[in-house]
């Protein structure tokens, strides 16, 4: 996949809007926190933000042939 370079890359705009998405989630009295995704390379991008994995998915896609 190609990414246009902008001048807002490596800027953790990502991460720290999940930081503050995960902050307000606390202050209302929230516990625990999950988040689902399928790229590749979010799992650091998520980590930044304090997130661990727990489970692993792999998505895959086959044509199938009569």
């Amino acid at each position: 996949m190609y990414y246009k370079k902008t001048k807002y890359r490596h800027r953790k705009i990502a991460s720290n809007m999940a930081r503050i998405g995960t902050r307000y989630l606390k202050d209302i009295g929230m516990k625990y926190g999950h988040l689902g995704y399928t790229y590749t390379g979010l799992d650091k991008m998520y980590g930044y933000a304090g997130y661990h994995i727990t489970n692993k998915y792999m998505m895959a896609e086959k044509i199938l042939k009569n």
